[in-house]
């Protein structure tokens, strides 16, 4: 507001007498600061300034200048998103599943106390009999909305569904976090944004209860307080998922934060998924302190006994009280269930091409396992889910809130798994390195039957597809498997994978394998996209006039929409990309499709939206004559087609923006595509 102003010197009077009687001061004076503000010289020298003299003042208690961001020296401890499981390097989802991971390193780094700032943001579906207890003035349109939405495309019955399935995935996500802080020793602690879903902002049902602060019924108290409580038994394995031929081992542990130390009687067992005990022992007698974390010792045990696919419950407790934690895991077989026998009847395809519809055609049956780059659903697969909500932070990948699919399915008679997104299911839903897209929901809609998948991945509530990531069907005379995650790549060193490509395979050729829903060939043919350029003609780019660091212009064509080329910002317009083909086409126009939305769509408009455009053809990139096509885009994020005034025979080609939509200059292409005479690309 300025020095001097009456603003200025009213926030300056209220803030110092409510700082004196209270510690701190209500959001509204604080906005005037910023609740997470990002750094801004005099702002932070305001707040270095009050912090300390706050600190001289008040030696009772421990002062920092803000959250999230304001990272000042002056600060007694810090409040960040650093040590964040979504965030941080160690505990990120893209990660294999494990119970290593903690903040140590970060920790070393701070001289002062750290508290990691509104932890487990990650999404449930939406309560609709949330509805019902809105009673007065205030209404739940948001959740109305949603609900009609589901209802639209006919998943209404699925809601509660939705909603059980989603929240167990959110509880393991929370015990994972809350766990790896409470295995970092000296971790001042953590803070929720609070315990119940937030309403603003887009709709945000990140918490385990509802915004009356009553439990959604996918997670107990007694539950919740196994892993986060006063103490809490921890346990350190490198994996979660094992083979038959390896061996289990964990280090074990326990955080104590209760009123007085304890000493205690450890204890463990291994539990079968009818709870009966299949192994246990017991460790030494151990004295733990209060406010620290305590090393109990170490567990191991082969597991070749366990020559079925399996899941199972470590446990640790103490003798004589209610304190236990619990971990599943699976143990596979260690090989020999990743190949076809000779004699099957089962067709294994990556392509929907002519062999299968011959063989569906008389009779057979058909495993297709599409490549995620060759479906065209917008989509991305992904086991992480949505953190916050997509409103807000629209530009994430991920728009799936889990999966959900029925454990007694005779598909999954060899595949233990529950109706849930579990540790287990990283293994077919994340990429990694070496692939990365494991899956792709398959938008079920685009069918134009009803089919209920046998694997389920849940959408975004305020888009509600029906996304399948495995379903049967009729396809003619013939029997249809469709499953879009990767049970064919890597198998020997995947056996979530191989075991449940057994199972599927031995389900197809059983009796059981009975389809009810009728599919037409060609609804199955338009499940896929036509090739790229970059497929097609191996195109490569010869020049973009600039780019910034992770928009390159290759991304322009890499076929996901999600990636872009970009501009650096101010740089200003024209802006230009070429392209070059392995050979010449008879181009007919082209396509442009915007960069997707900017991560804070409310507060920040869509970046690189072109204007005006040329458009070139040519058989040689150092001569391209006279523009093909010159015209100006929409303001829009659909695509867009241009056809050419007449059909030009070139292998070059090259789009110059020569103006900008956005209030930075910048210029972006999320996908560039031509139209080839006789179809697009």
């Amino acid at each position: 507001f300025g020095k001097g102003t009456a603003v200025d010197e009213w926030i300056g009077k209220e803030s110092q007498r409510m700082l004196k009687a209270f510690g701190n001061h209500p959001s509204f004076i604080l906005m005037a600061l910023g609740n997470e503000p990002h750094p801004a010289p005099q702002r932070d020298a305001l707040l270095g300034t009050l912090t300390k003299e706050l600190a001289t003042a008040d030696p009772r208690r421990l002062f920092c200048a803000g959250t999230h961001r304001t990272v000042l020296p002056e600060n007694q401890f810090h409040v960040t998103g650093a040590p964040r499981m979504e965030r941080y390097p160690a505990t990120m989802l893209s990660n294999r599943p494990q119970t290593m991971a903690d903040y140590r390193e970060f920790m070393a780094r701070n001289t002062v106390p750290h508290i990691a700032h509104e932890t487990v943001q990650y999404c449930a579906y939406p309560n609709f009999e949330e509805i019902a207890k809105y009673d007065g003035f205030l209404k739940a349109g948001n959740y109305e909305i949603a609900r009609d939405m589901l209802a639209k495309a006919g998943l209404g019955s699925h809601a509660k569904d939705f909603l059980m399935a989603s929240g167990r995935f959110q509880t393991l996500l929370h015990k994972a976090e809350i766990e790896a802080a409470l295995r970092t020793p000296n971790f001042s602690g953590f803070q929720m944004l609070s315990l119940q879903d937030y309403p603003g902002q887009g709709t945000s049902p990140v918490g385990i209860l509802d915004a009356f602060w009553e439990p959604k019924g996918y997670v107990t108290p007694e539950e919740y307080r196994r892993f986060c409580g006063p103490t809490v038994p921890l346990s350190r394995m490198k994996k979660l998922v094992f083979t038959s031929d390896e061996g289990f081992e964990a280090g074990l542990e326990v955080a104590h934060y209760g009123p007085k130390a304890m000493d205690v009687e450890p204890f463990w067992r291994l539990r079968d998924a009818d709870g009966k005990t299949v192994l246990s022992g017991e460790l030494p007698k151990a004295h733990v302190p209060t406010g620290e974390l305590t090393v109990l010792g170490r567990v191991g045990f082969p597991l070749s006994q366990f020559q079925k696919a399996r899941k199972l419950t470590f446990d640790l407790g103490f003798k004589g009280t209610e304190i236990v934690n619990s971990w599943d895991i699976w143990v596979y077989p260690a090989s020999g269930l990743a190949g076809e026998s000779p004699s099957s009847s089962v067709h294994v395809t990556r392509d929907f091409d002519e062999k299968a519809k011959a063989i569906l055609a008389a009779g057979g049956s058909v495993l297709l396992i599409p490549k995620p780059e060759r479906l065209k659903a917008q989509t991305y697969g992904s086991f992480a889910p949505i953190f916050w909500n997509r409103l807000l932070f629209r530009s994430q990948k991920c728009h799936t809130v889990g999966i959900l699919c029925d454990p007694a399915h005779p598909a999954f008679k060899s595949f233990p798994t529950g109706s849930h997104t579990d540790w287990q299911w990283w293994e077919l839903l994340s990429g990694d390195a070496k692939s990365p897209e494991r899956s792709k929901p398959i938008v079920l809609n685009d069918l134009g039957v009803p089919i209920e998948p046998l694997v389920r991945a849940i959408d975004d509530w305020f888009v509600g597809r029906s996304l399948g990531l495995l379903f049967e069907a009729h396809v003619g005379r013939g029997k249809l498997m469709v499953c879009s995650m990767d049970i064919v790549d890597q198998l020997e060193s995947r056996p979530v994978a191989r075991q449940l490509r057994r199972s599927l395979l031995d389900y197809m050729e059983s009796a059981d394998f009975k389809p009810a829903q009728a599919v037409p060939g060609e609804a199955i043919a338009s499940l896929f996209r036509a090739p790229n350029l970059v497929e097609q003609f191996q195109a490569k780019v010869l020049h973009v006039s600039s780019q910034e660091k992770g928009c390159e212009g290759a991304k322009a064509i890499d076929g996901y929409p999600g990636t872009h080329w970009q501009s650096p910002a101010k740089l200003k317009p024209p802006q230009e990309i070429q392209i070059e083909l392995n050979e010449s086409a008879l181009i007919a126009g082209f396509t442009y499709l915007p960069a997707e939305e900017s991560p804070n769509w409310i507060y920040d408009p869509p970046r690189g939206r072109i204007s005006g455009y040329e458009f070139y053809v040519s058989e040689d990139p150092s001569n391209w004559g006279e523009p093909a096509a010159k015209g100006s885009f929409q303001d829009s994020a659909a695509v867009q087609s241009v056809p050419l005034p007449k059909p030009t025979k070139g292998r070059c080609i090259r789009l110059v923006a020569i103006g900008s939509y956005d209030k930075d200059s910048q210029i972006a292409i999320g996908e560039l595509g031509l139209i080839i005479q006789g179809g697009n690309l």
